[in-house]
């Protein structure tokens, strides 16, 4: 007789029920990762609570306007808008809320004083991009590509991510 699941196999087992349950989605968060990291990038000259308070606005800001597309989304293909549309659109769009949230807890320890203002914001945006090669790494590996494959791939994702931080700066 064995007993229930403790440690990693529970943890699987609740990771694996949670994502059948809410259905996340995985390129919110990747999205969600790259908004972070390019406001990150874009007002790096300023204080680490104000990089802090406009990436989370920022990301509040377009999660609103992700959650409001999909809604209407699902309205104008003929649904009736009821609030369970709204509360599955905030489920399935909530990764990009999630997945910045290391570099936001990096900001949070430069706008209280644990960390200095420019190392706070250098590493958060160094998370973040350290986060667009685990995406791609993590995609790479899911299709059973080789690990020489998937780090190229990371290297390549976290390359774009750069890419568009700079962007980012440059137009701003």
């Amino acid at each position: 007789m064995t007993g229930p699941a403790t440690g990693p196999a529970r943890r699987r087992t609740l990771f694996t029920r949670w994502r059948e349950q809410t259905h996340p989605d995985d390129a919110a968060a990747i999205y969600g990762t790259i908004v972070t990291t390019a406001v990150i990038g874009a007002t790096s000259s300023k204080s680490a609570q104000t990089v802090l308070e406009l990436a989370v606005g920022t990301l509040l800001v377009f999660w609103l306007a992700h959650v409001y597309a999909m809604a209407l989304a699902r309205h104008l293909q003929g649904a009736r808008l009821h609030w369970s549309a709204i509360s599955h659109a905030m489920a399935e769009e909530r990764p990009m809320l999630e997945a910045p949230i290391p570099s936001l807890v990096v900001l949070l320890l430069g706008a209280v004083g644990v960390l200095d203002d420019r190392l706070a914001v250098t590493v958060a945006l160094l998370v973040g991009v350290g986060q667009l090669v685990g995406w791609g790494i993590a995609y790479a590996r899911s299709q059973d590509w080789g690990w020489p494959m998937a780090l190229a791939a990371g290297v390549v994702n976290g390359m774009f991510g750069l890419a568009v931080v700079i962007l980012e700066v440059a137009l701003h």
